[in-house]
């Protein structure tokens, strides 16, 4: 191989520059170091151009002009325009799996690593000049890039980092140290800042044959929002898990783990979850941000029948209220404005949850820890011991707990918590399944408050539509005068991702357990017996409330049939719920 020529031979054989401004460079470039070329530049005896030129010539790399030049902005879109600009950067053109890369200094191979890094591609650098590439990122890329994505590496900071494992072999200090490339480090933050912004409840990191596929449950669906080459799928995982104290050299057995982190200087606590699959681990986060504000009762949307019920059963000296629901339902939202709602300077609230995601001033919160030996089980047993008015226990899971907040209410503590049940009266039902006794059950639950969250139609584009006959059929409207309906849905706009859908509302029945209910609960009638005392005498249903918001514009039938259990459904076949919601609306204000 010809050994290359250098820079200043090809200058000077060029007649770019003369032999007393090479010699001057030459000294200065003693004194002080740097590129000869540059200083060259900065003396003003040699243009960039042609020094760029020269490069070219010596590197055996092409030139680019980038006055003229279109470049796709999802190419752009790959980096940051603050690292482009850092490292005076411009992909220029793909194909297939090779960048060409315009570059001020080709033979900075850290950023060429970098980028085939972070692209999973092959970098055919090119030569260029630094002051037109400043030009062109400033121009084309941090006019559409804005800062929020161009500084995303800033955007996160740890808050506490956590302590790895020492690298037991060669191959886990590989993992290791490419997991902490700057390059990766800047993809995960994006990751995790994308989805925050979006108001991502959970990202899902899947690996799949041919790519990793990236998604974001938002109001309670999972969204496609981007994939990534395999190739990187090792050190992105590997990056979060060391963020969440997990072990990294091991991707065969489920993990879990917690990181606490800072995104615009607001505290977010990400709560991981791996598991092996086929195409290798996947990776849940769930995020939970713990700068948002708590919500009253009044901001729940409850009608204003549900809210006085609710109310009430919260107002009674003793007794168990349940939230029951499904996950990702808004029970906890639902407990903490309870706890708002009771709080005061007179009662002494104790709080048992898996996570602490909103402060209450006034009330001793307890995070539980199973691997301290801090149970639901073992912390409300020790709550009890400590003079509480009021306990909110996060969820009911086991007999035990079931058993011992039966027996805590009856001795004067009010007790809030929840369930996985799909309407209030199987609520009851699953008191029994624990093996609770009738008479215990009915004496200690005062209600039980069943919701469902439904997408709401977006505002920006709403139409007016016709739903599907087998849709009106499913609510029984063929027994109304659909000529007096109206039916709106989204039809897809640009504020609502083309969805239809932005944000989500609430649905709810409230169950109080008095009278007819309470005497079939002693009696151990059936659910259906149950559901039809508490309908006559006059709890709003799922459904019916559903159907209001239907008839609000709020949300739309489909949608309805999505989240409400099935039996719920059926059995109001029989119903007047056209009665019900003329009520509703006569008690309601306009929306």
């Amino acid at each position: 191989m010809a050994k290359r020529k250098k820079i200043g031979y090809i200058l000077l054989a060029a007649g770019l520059v003369d032999r007393k401004q090479m010699e001057d460079a030459l000294r200065k470039q003693a004194v002080s170091g740097g590129r000869l070329g540059d200083i060259l530049v900065e003396m003003g005896a040699l243009s960039e151009e042609n020094l760029a030129r020269a490069l070219s010539k010596q590197l055996g790399l092409p030139y680019m002009k980038l006055d003229k030049i279109s470049v796709p902005q999802d190419l752009l879109g790959l980096l940051s325009g603050k690292f482009l600009l850092k490292n005076r950067v411009i992909p220029v053109s793909r194909e297939g799996n090779n960048i060409r890369l315009a570059m001020a200094n080709p033979l900075d191979h850290s950023t060429i690593n970098d980028i085939e890094f972070i692209t999973a591609s092959s970098v055919q650098p090119m030569v260029t000049t630094p002051s037109s590439v400043e030009r062109f990122i400033r121009k084309y890329v941090l006019k559409t890039d804005g800062e929020s994505s161009a500084q995303v590496s800033e955007e996160i900071e740890s808050k506490k980092p956590q302590e790895e494992e020492t690298p037991k072999n060669s191959n886990t200090r590989r993992i290791k140290n490419a997991a902490e490339t700057h390059s990766v480090v800047k993809t995960v933050n994006k990751l995790i800042f994308d989805a925050s912004k979006v108001g991502a409840v959970n990202i899902h990191i899947e690996p799949r044959q041919e790519n990793v596929c990236i998604r974001h449950r938002i109001d309670g669906l999972l969204r496609t929002v981007t994939t990534l080459p395999p190739q990187v799928h090792g050190v992105i995982l590997s990056r979060l898990k060391m963020m969440a104290g997990m072990d990294i050299s091991q991707c065969h057995t489920p993990q879990e783990g917690r990181a606490e982190v800072k995104m615009e200087g607001r505290e977010t606590e990400l709560r991981m979850a791996t598991l092996p699959t086929l195409h290798g681990e996947k990776m849940v986060i769930g995020i939970q941000q713990t700068h948002r504000n708590l919500k009253k009762l009044e901001d729940l949307n409850m009608t204003d029948g549900n809210l006085s019920l609710y109310r009430s059963l919260l107002s009674r000296p003793q007794g168990i209220v349940l939230i029951t629901g499904p996950s990702d339902s808004g029970k906890l939202t639902t407990l903490y404005a309870s706890l708002l709602f009771l709080h005061s300077e007179s009662v002494n609230i104790v709080t048992l949850e898996e996570f602490v995601k909103y402060r209450i001033s006034g009330a001793n919160q307890v995070q539980i820890s199973e691997k301290s030996g801090l149970t639901f089980l073992s912390g409300l047993r020790t709550a009890i011991r400590h003079d509480p008015d009021i306990i909110m226990l996060e969820k009911t899971e086991t007999p035990e707990t079931a058993e011992m907040i039966c027996h805590a209410s009856l001795t004067g503590q009010k007790i809030l918590s929840t369930l996985h049940t799909h309407n209030a009266v199987s609520a009851i039902t699953q008191m029994s399944d624990f093996g609770i006794s009738p008479y215990l059950l009915a004496s200690s639950v005062a209600g039980v408050a069943a919701k469902r969250l439904v997408q709401q139609n977006c505002p920006h584009c709403l139409e007016e539509y016709v739903p599907d006959p087998h849709i009106l059929a499913a609510f029984h409207f063929e027994s109304a005068s659909l000529s007096e309906l109206s039916f709106y849905r989204g039809q897809g706009c640009k504020a609502c991702n083309f969805s239809g859908y932005s944000g989500r509302i609430a649905i709810y029945e409230v169950l109080s357990i008095e009278g007819a209910v309470k005497d079939l609960i002693i009696g151990r009638a059936s659910e259906e017996e149950m559901m039809t005392a508490a309908r006559n005498a006059g709890m709003v249903t799922m459904e019916e409330n559903g159907l209001y918001l239907v008839i609000r514009k709020l949300t739309t039938p489909e949608e309805l049939l999505r989240v409400i259990p099935y039996e719920n459904i059926i059995e109001t076949k029989k119903e007047d719920w056209k009665e019900k919601i003329r009520l509703l609306f006569e008690t309601q204000p306009d929306s």
